[in-house]
Formats: structure tokens, sequence, C-alpha cells
């Protein structure tokens, strides 16, 4: 039988035994995943922990167990990767970049807002949080990333590792031409326009800080297929360059 793997929120772990009073996590374990007593769950801490609970109550209000096992997790993947993404128009679309950007082994999303970027309904950062603990959950990440507050491309400043963006406009560097030095970086940062790309203005001001403007060929991708196309070829090549 597969063992589930959830992360613990604000569970409790004392010892070798396990205890939690948090809603949502007796919510996923008791109505979502229908797991009852002497159940074997998988936990992790986010910081590098894991650990194999035998469930001994499951109740409406309250979990515990006793920790039959436990292992260090996974280590995050290199280099660090940071995804700047447009805000989407509907928002599946940009939920789906936090979703499979997280199984990819991205270490934290930015929202962007840029000149063209569409109105978009009412952010739901929870739902956001949520999709991402989900995907750090199934892909067996030890570490969750993180979600940032929105941003406005116009006034980004980035202070660490190195800038890339994708520029349907840019004639001279492909990104093929600089991964090798991609990928020996510590950190990396993908910018991603909206549906329509970055403006002019956008551009110009991108290149005045130093951010690396490369092209991805002349196929026209949407701006939820971007930032997975390039964290793939990161992660892809890292073992092999």
């Amino acid at each position: 039988m597969q063992i589930r793997r959830i992360f613990l929120g604000n569970s409790e772990i004392q010892g070798k035994s396990f205890y939690s009073t948090d809603p949502e996590f007796i919510n996923r374990v008791k109505n979502v995943l229908r797991l009852r007593e002497k159940s074997i769950v998988q936990v992790f801490d986010g910081n590098g922990m894991e650990y194999f609970v035998e469930l001994n109550k499951v109740e409406k209000k309250e979990i515990s167990g006793v920790i039959t096992k436990t292992q260090i997790s996974l280590p995050t993947p290199t280099p660090e990767i940071f995804i700047y993404q447009a805000i989407t128009k509907p928002l599946s679309k940009f939920e789906l970049v936090l979703q499979k950007g997280t199984e990819l082994g991205a270490s934290g999303f930015i929202p962007l807002i840029s000149s063209r970027t569409s109105q978009f309904e009412k952010i739901k950062y929870e739902r956001w949080k949520l999709i991402i603990t989900e995907a750090a959950e199934q892909c067996e990440l030890g570490k969750i990333p993180e979600l940032f507050e929105i941003q406005e491309l116009k006034n980004l400043k980035i202070e660490e590792g190195l800038t890339i963006f994708a520029n349907e406009n840019e004639e001279n560097h492909h990104f093929s031409e600089i991964l090798p030095e991609i990928i020996k970086e510590k950190r990396i940062n993908i910018i991603i326009g909206p549906e329509g790309g970055f403006d002019n203005d956008e551009i110009l001001s991108a290149i005045q800080k130093n951010f690396r403007s490369i092209s991805l060929g002349k196929l026209i991708l949407r701006t939820e297929t971007v930032a997975l196309a390039i964290v793939s070829a990161i992660r892809l090549s890292h073992k092999i360059l």
C-alpha cells in the first residue's frame, strides 16, 4: 500500500510522539486521504526531516501517532531557481506554473504585474500556498517553495544571482548559448512576461539592470509554458554539462 506524504504544518513532534490539532492537516488525513488508526503516513517538516507515523488516534479535532522511522529529506535541487511570473488571466495558468514549477524544484515564486498584465480576478494566496504545498508533497521536496508578495515589474530589484528574462524579440542570445553559465550559478532568477510579452520600456529597463535577455527560439510559447521550459532545461542539463 502506498504511504501518503503530507506536510505537517502546525503539528507537533516530541520524541517518538506525533500530535496534531491543525485543522488543515486533520482534514487532509481524515477527510481527503481517509486514513484511519493503524495507517502509516509520512510527514515532513519543511526543514529537512521526514517522519513515518503510525496513527493511533484519528478524530475530528485531534490526530496522534507514534513515529516509527525518521529520515533526512532529499536535498534542495541546485541551482536555486526563483520564478518571477507575470500574473495571467485566467489565474489557472499562473497556478499551473506554481504546481509544475514546484515539481521541477523551484525555490520560490514572485507574482509580477507588468504593463501588459490583463485585469485579473481576486488573488487567493492561501489557495496558491496550498497548490505549492501539495505539489511539494507529491514530488518529495524537503523544503516548500516560498510564495512572495506581488511586485511590479517596473520597480523590480534583484540583488542576488543571475537574472534572465525571456524576450521574444531577442535576436542575438539564445538560451542554449548561456546554459553552461547558468547552471554554474547558485541562484537563477527567471522573469516571464504576460501574453504579449514585455513592452520596449520594460526590455530597456531590464537590460539597464544587467538582466540577461534570451530567446527560446522562433516558436511563440504561452506565458505559462515559458518558465517550465526553462526550468526543465536547467534541471536536465545540470547533470549533463
